[in-house]
């Protein structure tokens, strides 16, 4: 954790400027005492806001908007902490997001309509295929959720499925935090 130790004047945090100054720098008061007042650097990142990589929660999500669809987002902390570096690797993957996707989207794209995965796949949706008269193609797949593992070489996963919730089985795209293809696999 990064803790700047601060001496000011005045006892109570001091001048009010002066506190304002270093929360617009990322610096938050986390005691008082003899003068000095301890802060501690909050990291801002895309989508969840600020966060304090020395107390991370196990899990942060939200919702977003990609193609005027819905998708889940989740940030999954397997540990406690972070450093810094990793921090900034999530900030710049999230930044990067839609473009993210778009990578995902074309690894899945690729895969030819013959490869066992793909076929497996469609076979275990026959019946939503006649139910539902969806396409046999990749195409009609949509994003549903990304999954961030920091701490995992698995950085990333993309779950793609059919519209409208018909299936609880996803075609998961897996990156490494520089959007470099893992794995694509077949979940449920």
């Amino acid at each position: 954790m990064r803790i700047s130790i601060i001496r000011i004047r005045k006892r109570k945090y001091g001048d009010i400027q002066l506190v304002k100054r270093f929360i617009l720098l990322g610096l938050y008061p986390l005691s008082h005492l003899y003068g000095q007042v301890a802060w501690i650097t909050m990291f801002e990142i895309p989508y969840f806001g600020k966060i304090d990589h020395q107390n991370l929660p196990d899990y942060l999500e939200t919702k977003i908007q990609f193609d005027e669809k819905p998708v889940e987002l989740d940030l999954n902390f397997e540990i406690s902490s972070l450093e810094e570096v990793k921090l900034h690797q999530i900030k710049v993957f999230l930044s990067l997001l839609p473009q993210n996707i778009r990578i995902a989207q074309k690894y899945l794209n690729h895969l030819a309509k013959d490869d066992e995965l793909i076929v497996e796949y469609f076979e275990c949706h026959q019946d939503l295929i006649k139910d539902y008269g969806l396409r046999l193609e990749l195409g009609t797949l949509v994003l549903m959720r990304v999954g961030i593992y920091p701490s995992n070489e698995c950085y990333s996963v993309f779950d793609f499925t059919f519209p409208n919730d018909l299936s609880d089985r996803f075609l998961s795209v897996m990156l490494n935090h520089d959007s470099s293809l893992i794995d694509i696999t077949h979940e449920s």
